[in-house]
C-alpha cells in the first residue's frame, strides 16, 4: 500500500529553534486555505538547550526570556574588557519555555501541524514546480521547503567542530556577579584546541558555566567537567567542598560542524536550506 500524499504550502524540516521560530513567524501570515507542516523526529520536547541572543529586533521568543544582561566581559592574554549596552541586552531563553510557547502556537492554529516523532527523508523537485518530501508518515507535496537539518555536505566538509558541555549549578553561598556575563574567557588551557569558558550568572549563587572548544575532536564528558570545575576554583574561588555540595540543576552539550567552504545551493527554487 502506498503512503498518503499531503498537500501543504510550507514544509519545515526540523523542529528545533530555527524551525519553530520560522513556524511562529509564518503561522500568523497564513492565508485562508494555506497549510504548514513541521516535521520533527523527537518524541517530546525537553529542557535540552539554552537559547541566547542579542535583542536587536523583536521575535516571538522575547516573551520567554527569563534573564537579561546589559554587561559582558571578554578575557584574553591577561586582559579583561568589559562592555555595556543600555539599548541591547543579552537575553536568555530556557529551551523548555521556548518549546512550550512555539508548540502551543502551532497546535492552536487550524492551518498548521506539528508532526512529532516523524523523520524527514529526501526532498525532490516535481515537474510542476513543487517539492516532494518523504517522511515516515507519508509524502508532503510542498510549495516551499525550509530544511533546517544539518546537511550531509556540511558535515562532510566540516574542518572543525564547535563542541561544548554546560553545567547549570546552584551553590549555597554567593559566588557570581549577576550583573555581568562572561561571554568568552580565553585565559584557560588551550591544550585541546581553541578553548573558552562562558558564564551566565542567574544570581549570586546560580549560573550556567560552559566549556567550549573549536577543534577537530570531541572530548570526554569528564574532560569538559574538569575544566569547568577548575575554572570555578581559579576564577571564582569555589572550593572542593562547595563543588561537592553544589546542586547540578541540569547539563547540556552540543556539537556543531563548521566550515569556511561555500556549499552549493540546491537547484530546486522551492527548497530553501536554512
Amino acid at each position: 500500500m502506498s503512503r498518503p500524499v499531503e498537500i501543504v504550502d510550507y514544509a519545515i524540516l526540523g523542529g528545533g529553534m530555527a524551525g519553530l521560530t520560522m513556524a511562529q513567524a509564518l503561522v500568523p501570515t497564513l492565508q485562508p486555505g494555506e497549510r504548514l507542516a513541521v516535521v520533527e523526529p523527537r518524541k517530546q520536547y525537553q529542557h535540552d538547550r539554552t537559547f541566547c541572543y542579542w535583542d536587536v529586533a523583536p521575535i516571538a521568543a522575547d516573551t520567554c526570556v527569563k534573564h537579561r544582561w546589559n554587561k559582558w566581559l571578554v578575557r584574553s592574554g591577561g586582559k579583561t574588557t568589559v562592555a555595556k549596552s543600555d539599548k541591547y541586552s543579552y537575553s536568555y531563553v530556557p529551551g523548555d519555555a521556548f518549546y512550550q510557547q512555539a508548540v502551543s502556537q502551532i497546535e492552536n492554529s487550524e492551518q498548521a501541524t506539528l508532526m512529532m516523532n516523524k523523520s524527514a527523508g529526501t526532498v525532490k523537485k516535481t515537474s510542476y514546480g513543487r517539492s516532494h518530501v518523504t517522511t515516515s508518515a507519508g509524502t508532503l507535496d510542498a510549495k516551499w521547503v525550509l530544511d533546517t537539518r544539518p546537511s550531509p555536505e556540511l558535515v562532510e566538509a566540516a574542518e572543525t567542530l564547535q563542541h561544548f558541555v554546560g553545567l547549570h549549578l546552584r551553590f549555597d553561598k554567593p559566588v557570581f556577579d549577576p550583573s555581568t556575563i562572561t561571554l568568552m574567557d580565553f585565559d584557560v588551557s588551550q591544550e585541546h584546541g581553541l578553548h573558552f569558558l562562558y558564564v551566565l550568572p542567574f544570581s549570586e549563587t546560580e549560573a550556567l558555566v560552559e566549556s567550549t572548544f573549536f577543534s577537530a575532536n570531541v572530548l570526554s564528558q569528564e574532560t569538559y567537567e574538569n575544566y569547568i570545575h577548575d575554572y570555578l576554583k581559579e576564577r571564582f574561588g569555589v572550593t572542593e567542598s562547595m563543588l561537592a555540595d553544589a546542586e547540578l540543576v541540569r547539563m547540556e552539550r552540543g556539537v556543531v560542524p563548521m566550515t569556511p567552504k561555500c556549499l552549493a545551493q540546491p537547484e530546486n527554487p522551492a527548497w530553501h536550506k536554512l
